[in-house]
């Protein structure tokens, strides 16, 4: 099996080199023109000074060079670093510092954050215009890269509100893509792929990857907009998609008339999916659904809820929320288990720690030690508390933190505590998540403010909407005299949220 990005990339382009792997906007490539541009931006890579293990970053939204430039730093062993665009000029400092990032490559619509980044100060910043990658050779046959080597950095927040980089390996990323091509139906080479989830997730440039290796036709979305994804359905007769909850939410809610009549198959991840929207989405989409369950320590998938379980689900009102309530059964190389606080393995049906171990999990995470996120046995702990039934079905109820995962994107509590309690006329903050139908999980804010004041949700806000992303606003600001702690000063985050949460059959939504 291969086990590398450039095997994928040449055995792709010697096997069919004139079936076109990749459609954007106007313009369309072959696999074979696939490899030779990956080839070219290898060459350019190495022009602009970059080697074997260098990292560089990438702050655009999904653009064929953003795949080049991936795909020719993997036939190098260079490692890419996607930034959220959504986040801050400051916190993509706190990440192009970590990473030792020695390029940055930003599209034209982000010019004025690269601006405000050392890296542009030093002239090691490029604007994709910039990139002509007819100029360059196609660079020589690939280095020997082995599956055990980086294939990129992905940055998801950590339980401190830092940053941290999880390295995903070549060996992750094709057995990512082995494990959904096992399992959704139809999903190969007569597949009509879209691609609309951003590829600073693993879900965009997993799920991407996936297609391109299994010599899909990919459709490459600049970005999700309900608009753009019922004219690519309508026009281009796609077969297949990833599309998170809240991505079916916003086409439901589009009334579109799209014809939909060719979607063989939607896979879904980030949260949850609930048995009346499955529904609305089973009557408006009339096709097959798959939900992966992961982090992204785990290349994004570490279960599947599996197109029959879904298929039973909407035929069977009497289990249909159990059945959705799971996280489905282990991915092919994939081992979940629950453990007791002792470490012990939990019996069926016990509530626990949810670990898991195979072929998607990552190495470790950059500069950082990794040796306590792992069991003495080799399994990773994900944080999420569950219990698996005697089915095999693994079950989510909880999380050991307080993260808080608002439509799909991953928020620790103490990094939007730490903005909040800087802002002017607020001398106390706390903030947790509470459950919300559109966005699964919502940031909300409990708020003392300095005696004297009066503050609004908009002007805290305002305020903090140029320090944070906007993702991580509060979407609901309460306003306490004082905030509850136990007896060593701690905030109780539970006590706050648990009022929200006592309607809702989990901790999680």
């Amino acid at each position: 099996m291969y086990k590398t990005c450039p095997q994928w990339i040449d055995f792709r382009a010697d096997s069919h080199p004139h079936r076109i792997a990749l459609h954007f906007e106007e313009r369309e490539y072959t696999y074979l023109q696939m490899r030779e541009f990956s080839r070219r931006a290898a060459s350019f890579l190495l022009a602009s000074g970059l080697s074997a293990g260098d990292r560089f970053a990438i702050l655009e939204q999904n653009t064929p060079e953003l795949y080049f430039l991936i795909l020719g730093a993997s036939l190098k062993g260079i490692i890419p670093v996607v930034l959220n665009w959504r986040l801050s000029a400051g916190e993509i400092e706190l990440i192009l510092s970590d990473c030792g990032a020695k390029a940055l490559f930003y599209g034209k619509e982000f010019l004025s954050t690269a601006k405000n980044l050392k890296i542009f100060a030093e002239k090691k910043a490029r604007s994709f215009e910039e990139i002509i990658l007819p100029d360059f050779a196609e660079s020589a046959e690939p280095s020997a890269v082995r599956p055990a080597d980086a294939f990129g950095l992905l940055y998801t927040s950590g339980t401190t509100g830092s940053p941290r980089g999880v390295i995903v390996s070549h060996a992750n990323v094709s057995a990512l893509a082995l494990q959904l091509i096992l399992d959704i139906p139809g999903f190969g080479a007569e597949a009509r792929n879209l691609v609309c989830a951003p590829n600073f997730h693993i879900s965009g440039l997993g799920y991407f990857l996936t297609g391109y290796f299994a010599g899909a036709e990919n459709f490459l979305l600049r970005k999700f907009e309900s608009s753009a994804v019922e004219n690519a359905v309508d026009s281009q007769r796609i077969t297949h998609a990833l599309l998170v909850p809240a991505m079916m939410q916003a086409l439901i809610a589009a009334g579109g008339h799209a014809d939909y009549g060719p979607l063989r198959h939607i896979l879904y991840g980030a949260s949850p999916i609930s048995g009346t929207l499955l529904r609305q989405a089973k009557e408006k989409f009339s096709c097959d659904f798959t939900q992966a369950y992961g982090l992204t320590e785990t290349t994004g998938v570490a279960t599947l809820l599996r197109c029959d379980d879904h298929r039973a689900a909407i035929f069977s009102s009497e289990t249909a929320d159990e059945i959705l309530s799971s996280a489905g059964r282990p991915a092919f190389g994939m081992a979940v288990t629950v453990l007791r606080d002792d470490g012990s393995t939990a019996e069926p049906g016990e509530i626990g720690e949810v670990c898991v171990r195979g072929d998607t999990v990552f190495s470790g995470y950059w500069n950082v030690s990794s040796e306590k996120y792992f069991s003495q046995n080799g399994f990773l702990r994900t944080g999420d508390i569950g219990r698996i039934d005697t089915d095999g079905y693994l079950f989510l109820l909880d999380r050991l933190n307080d993260l808080i995962i608002s439509k799909g994107e991953k928020i620790y509590p103490i990094e939007v505590e730490r903005i909040l309690s800087a802002c002017p006329g607020i001398k106390d903050a706390a903030v947790f998540g509470i459950p919300d139908d559109e966005f699964g999980e919502a940031v909300c804010a409990a708020v003392v403010a300095l005696p004297g004041t009066v503050i609004t949700m908009e002007e805290i806000n305002s305020w903090a909407r140029t320090r944070i992303a906007p993702y991580k606003l509060p979407r609901r600001v309460v306003f306490l005299e004082q905030l509850p702690r136990n007896a060593s000063g701690k905030v109780l985050r539970r006590d706050l949220s648990k009022p929200y949460w006592q309607d809702v059959p989990r901790n999680i939504n």
